[in-house]
């Protein structure tokens, strides 16, 4: 064994900047090696692993590894005195309700709200409303504990009802009417709400619905206001979930009371403060404007719908209203700043806080800022839903930075935040690690979800010990003794400051049968762009469906922010380990649309219009066919296009005229009609060299009714949606008259030659008296084809016998979605009675109702049924093709001899045929094959 005594030395270059080594000899030895020009720190980093490898020693078997420190005394103390451990504010006793209701005692006649239109109202005005409105939901069935959903627009009533439903000892649960119908038929199933509060704004819905309007007039008996638990839900907020279904958070009256005493002092809100309500009601941030601003006796500022579209609108109603506060998406107020910046506009004299959120603070944006306006306090805040909105500021107005991204600074005095390693210990300062929050004002948990509630909130490991934290899944870092924010640790996505799960995106594509599997990332465009993209393929043996329809799909089941841009693939590149490989999917950099030499020439303005595309998204190759948003453009990037426009062209546009058709091609066509003759014809199909057919009047959003029947169609058959268009004062409300408007546009559109009209419903009125105009104008009319609607003669419904007798027919074929379909039916014709009732009292008023009468989409429908009834219908020469929902089993057959009710004036025949489905089932799939089949051979009959 001559060998056992030699000394043995293993010479080995190796490309690792720190090394670990382990030898066991007559005692263990543990060596740590480093290249000191790539870990200067290296010394430090063998202090931290001697002092945890001491403390493990000490440590008992059952000890948490995240209890075991790295950290020496000194340094733990650092780090608690950071996380706000120690400045935690006491308990706060009364639920924000009792507080409001002080505020209004205190200064009842001091202005509490102030609405869009410049209605005020008092702290006692809105203190006695919400009481009133309480007894009423209470006599209504509402009971302490409910959940309570409030789907209506931007406007006192919305404030009111969020201190009514407390004061009645329940909870809300705001409801976007914005949102499509099924996300919010998701919240009110997960909510179990008692009923929603609607008003004219919402849209049909599966849940039980209440009127704002209809409440009863009677009044019951309140709670005890002194019996109001602080533990008790104050609300529930929905935010995106990776399970394909958004969450819904919980808070408690305590934690919104810790987290108003933390904000009044540090906006240092007084009475003479006028604040802002920007945010989506549905969205957290909109509670912190509100809130706050009511518990300190200040003054809510509710803003106007232009101000988001437009920021001069923003700029000059700001200064207009006084505002002295506001809190503003950290994408909307690097749009402020750019434009500001560039076209030395002024800031409103009077704003004293700016407070941003909901991204990242770009530090470039955030020095044009302090040098465009360099006096008003502007803090960068940051937090989730889950702690009760914002909980650490960094006060951003002065202070030299000089790192490369703007801190998410200290904590507010009702939160703790702590950066722990993987293993749940606390990271030394500079070095990364995952944020967690705790404190008074963490939320209750997930409605109805106790393991994700579990598996976010959860007890830490590391001392102190801290009775309960929040797992935000955000990557943080101290530096300095600032918090700053380093991104996700999950596959969440923050974009224009909306938390997104690709996961539900994902889902909700592949509930349709069309998609069997899709992928949501966010793309980085070559200039540095964000996308949204969801990349899709179709089930094997089956033929993906086009982007377009996949759009049209999203719309309906998605809120704006989470529409993606859509992507097909045929094969799903994969990475070692088998997961797809985001970065080898196809780019969704959109190219040209058709080729521009051929479809249409650059003309000089139309070439300006590109490079003005070019210059806001920083895309090269813009054609005039290009759309704006495929191109990249988003809602805050058609901020900078619309002044842009004005700037060069001296002319200004509203969204609705971009929207309508953006392409350089388009907002051309719009400047050139200028405002007081806007072309509004929409290209729902518009290729091919056949006759034009125009739907006319009824389209559904952006012509989404006629859509399908286009597809069926076929590329051929050019489909065009006629419509009003943004309404304004000069908008036509008579049937003469918007079948006039409407003769302007097609002779604009399409001056010459034959086409054919068709309309659904209740748009069958304008459109056989736009017919007959056409024909008095020398036009040919070849088709004039009504969809399932009643004439003027009426539609004949069988007898009672025979109708229960087919409404339990209905409910065997189509079950229970049945009854669901009568529910909002019945809703639908309920909001359609009041907003008629309503017009029809301002007609009497006024002999008649004019545009300015219609705010809403129920008055739009209410106005187009006033004047059905007002409108003498002549006599049409030509005949008439009428399609039947064969679904219907309600008609008499009188009603299908009398051709639906239109025999009478169907001076040149009709045919009438049948075609499955329901009203409007009958333009959907699978239902819209057979009725496009028909239509294709009734127009190639002429």
């Amino acid at each position: 064994m001559a060998w056992a005594n030699r000394k043995v030395e293993l010479l080995e270059e190796g490309h690792t900047a720190v090394s670990v080594a382990v030898y066991f000899d007559t005692r263990t030895r543990i060596v740590l090696e480093y290249d000191p020009s790539q870990v200067p720190l290296g010394h430090t980093l063998n202090g931290y692993l001697v002092r945890f490898l001491n403390n493990l020693a000490k440590a008992s078997l059952d000890t948490p590894l995240g209890a075991v420190s790295m950290l020496d005394k000194a340094q733990e103390e650092r780090l608690i005195d950071l996380s706000g451990h120690r400045q935690i504010q006491s308990h706060i006793a009364l639920p924000c309700s009792s507080q409001f209701e002080q505020a209004a005692a205190k200064h009842p006649n001091r202005i509490a709200l102030v609405e869009a239109d410049g209605t005020e109202l008092s702290f006692q005005i809105l203190d006695q409303s919400a009481d009133r409105m309480a007894r009423r939901l209470a006599q209504a069935g509402v009971l302490p504990g409910d959940h309570v959903g409030i789907c209506m627009g931007r406007g006192a009533g919305f404030i009111t009802a969020i201190l009514a439903i407390w004061k009645a000892g329940a909870a809300f649960v705001p409801m976007d009417p914005g949102y499509p119908s099924a996300t919010l038929n998701i919240i009110a199933q997960d909510s179990d709400l008692r009923f929603v509060l609607v008003d004219t704004t919402a849209p049909l819905l599966e849940a039980t619905t209440l009127d704002v309007e209809a409440l009863p007039h009677t009044e019951a008996q309140l709670p005890d206001p002194d019996q109001r638990d602080p533990a008790d839900t104050a609300y529930v907020i929905f935010t995106s979930g990776s399970t394909g279904r958004p969450k819904g958070v919980m808070v408690s009256h305590a934690s919104l009371a810790a987290h108003a005493a933390a904000i009044i002092p540090h906006f240092d809100l007084k009475a003479a403060d006028r604040v802002l309500q920007f945010a989506a009601l549905s969205f957290d941030v909109a509670l912190e404007e509100i809130i706050p601003t009511l518990l300190a006796g200040s003054t809510l500022v509710l803003r106007q719908d232009s101000m988001s579209e437009s920021i001069s609108d923003f700029l000059e109603q700001s200064n207009a209203l006084g505002i002295t506060v506001m809190n503003l998406p950290t994408g909307f107020w690097v749009t402020l700043t750019d434009l500001m910046h560039e076209q030395t506009k002024a800031f409103p004299p009077k704003v004293r806080l700016v407070i941003v959120g909901g991204e990242r603070m770009p530090l470039s944006v955030l020095r044009r800022w302090r040098e465009t306006v360099p006096n008003v306090r502007i803090l960068n805040g940051y937090g989730p839903t889950e702690a009760t909105i914002t909980c650490t500021t960094f006060d951003a107005t002065t202070r030299q930075l000089e790192e490369d991204t703007v801190p998410i600074g200290r904590p507010l005095s009702h939160a703790q935040v702590w950066v722990l390693t993987t293993d749940g210990a606390l990271a030394p300062e500079g070095v990364p690690g995952e944020l967690f929050i705790s404190g008074p004002a963490l939320a209750q948990g997930y409605i109805g979800n106790p393991d994700r509630t579990n598996r976010s909130f959860c007890r830490p490991a590391f001392k102190p010990a801290v009775v309960r934290t929040y797992h935000t899944g955000d990557r943080a870092v101290w530096r300095d003794g600032l918090l700053h924010f380093l991104g996700r640790s999950d596959r969440q996505i923050k974009l224009r400051g909306y938390r997104i799960e690709p996961g539900q995106i994902e889902a909700a594509l592949e509930s349709q049968g069309a998609i069997d599997r899709a992928h949501v990332a966010l793309h980085k465009t070559s200039f540095g762009q964000l996308q949204l993209v969801a990349w899709y393929s179709a089930p094997k043996d089956h033929v993906a469906p086009s982007p377009d329809a996949v759009k049209e799909l999203a719309a309906k089941l998605l809120p704006p922010q989470m529409r993606p841009l859509p992507m097909p693939v045929a094969s799903w590149p994969k990475t070692p380990g088998g997961k797809i490989d985001t970065a080898r999917l196809p780019s969704p950099e959109p190219l040209p649309a058709g080729n521009s030499s051929e479809e249409v020439e650059h003309t000089e303005l139309s070439q300006k219009v590109a490079e003005i595309f070019s210059g806001i998204l920083n895309v090269a190759d813009i054609s005039p066919t290009t759309s704006f948003f495929d191109a990249g453009g988003d809602s805050l990037s058609l901020l900078r296009l619309m002044p842009e426009i004005e700037k060069v062209f001296g002319q200004k546009l509203k969204p609705t005229d971009i929207y309508s058709d953006p392409t350089p091609r388009g907002v051309l066509s719009a400047l050139n009609s200028g405002e007081a003759d806007p072309l509004v014809v929409i290209p729902i199909q518009p290729k091919g060299a056949l006759p034009p057919l125009y739907a006319v009047h009824v389209l559904g959003d952006n012509g989404s009714f006629f859509r399908p029947l286009a597809a069926e169609l076929g590329p051929n058959q050019p489909l065009f949606g006629l419509t009003v268009g943004h309404i304004s004062e000069d908008t036509p409300t008579t049937i003469e008259d918007i079948a006039a408007f409407y003769l302007h546009q097609i002779t604009r559109h399409h001056p010459t030659g034959p086409l054919a009209l068709i309309a659904v419903s209740s748009g069958s009125y304008a459109t056989m008296e736009l017919a007959q105009q056409l024909l008095a104008a020398g036009r040919d009319v070849f088709a004039l084809i009504l969809l399932d609607a009643e004439g003027p003669g009426g539609r004949a419904r069988v007898s009672w016998p025979k109708r229960i007798l087919a409404h339990i027919q209905n409910l065997r074929s189509f079950g229970w979605p049945y009854i669901k379909k009568i529910r909002a039916g019945r809703f639908r014709e309920r909001k359609l009675k009041i907003a008629t009732a309503r017009l029809q009292k301002r007609a009497n008023d006024k002999d008649s109702v004019t545009a300015q009468d219609i705010l809403n989409v129920a008055d739009f429908v209410a106005a187009n049924k006033c004047a059905i009834e007002a409108y003498h219908i002549q006599p049409y020469p030509r005949r008439l093709t009428i399609y039947r929902a064969g679904h219907d089993r309600f008609d008499s057959p009188d009603a299908i001899r009398s051709g639906l009710g239109w025999s009478s004036v169907a001076a040149g025949g009709f045919d009438i045929l049948d075609v499955p489905g329901d009203h409007l089932g009958i333009l959907q799939a699978p239902y819209v094959k057979v009725l496009g089949q028909n239509i294709a051979r009734r127009l190639a009959s002429r």
